[in-house]
């Protein structure tokens, strides 16, 4: 089992500012032991660094671009 650390940057489009995608995303990241950090940028996207072990990172991704987004 790969026990490395990885590291994704993540941009989310759509609506994502105004809504708690935010808050959203850290709690989701929280539960699958993910840490890092979400932003709102200016054009109106959420930018997210992740970063976990490989599957819950991946399943981290999943979830974020399927149920929050």
């Amino acid at each position: 089992m790969d026990k490395k650390i990885k590291t994704t940057e993540l941009t989310i489009f759509g609506i994502v500012q105004g809504v708690g995608f935010r808050w959203a995303t850290i709690q989701v990241a929280k539960e699958m032991g993910i840490s890092g950090w979400v932003q709102n940028k200016p054009d109106g996207s959420v930018k997210i660094i992740a970063q976990g072990k490989p599957i819950p990172l991946a399943q981290f991704i999943m979830t974020t671009n399927v149920k929050l987004s």
